[in-house]
């Protein structure tokens, strides 16, 4: 970690083996390797941050006009206000409200359409997923998970609320909000009934 942490120049496996104590080849073997940077993160944020945290996460778009890249698809991009050809991440972060500062937990890559259509998911509820895979961990960070517009829907909202996360989100233009009634309930033909007698 240090020594990518101070590398000059481009970040290549020469580069490692340049300035590292290993070759070109061991560096490629272990970033093959998998690695748990959710756990990783999650050490540094015990480490640095208060016990004031609430959870974020909001996909990123990535330019990417490549046709050997995994996942390249159209994607929402909110600088350009369109869907563009590119990639998108997935990003989860922990922001420390006491010290207004943030840490990032760990960054997924969203499937393209076709893959999505194989497993027979949206993009929402591939998003929801990654949440639930993760629920146990982020909970033991934070209660309150905050998205934006884009996911203040039906399925996404019930799911995550009922893993036990709270999410803290704007509604869509579009929301229709009806909230249950628990009160007593008027006797068919009440209303009729007392119209009646004030005419009466």
């Amino acid at each position: 970690m240090l020594l990518y942490l101070s590398l000059r120049g481009r970040y290549t496996f020469s580069g490692l083996s340049r300035y590292g104590a290993y070759c070109e080849k061991s560096y490629r073997l272990h970033f093959e390797e998998d690695f748990d940077f959710q756990f990783f993160n999650k050490e540094l944020v015990l480490e640095n941050l208060s016990q004031e945290l609430i959870l974020a996460f909001d996909p990123s778009y990535l330019p990417k006009i490549g046709t050997k890249t995994p996942h390249i698809d159209k994607f929402w991009s909110g600088v350009l206000g369109k869907a563009t050809k590119g990639l998108e991440l997935g990003a989860l972060a922990i922001v420390d409200i006491k010290n207004q500062s943030a840490f990032h937990l760990e960054a997924i890559q969203a499937p393209n359409q076709e893959t999505l259509k194989a497993k027979g998911q949206t993009l929402v509820e591939h998003y929801r997923d990654v949440i639930l895979e993760r629920g146990s961990a982020l909970i033991s960070l934070a209660d309150y998970l905050v998205v934006d517009t884009y996911f203040s829907k039906e399925n996404f909202v019930n799911s995550i609320v009922h893993s036990g996360l709270k999410i803290i989100s704007k509604l869509r233009k579009d929301a229709n909000l009806r909230y249950l009634y628990h009160g007593k309930q008027k006797k068919e033909g009440e209303d009729l009934a007392n119209l009646v007698i004030k005419f009466s």
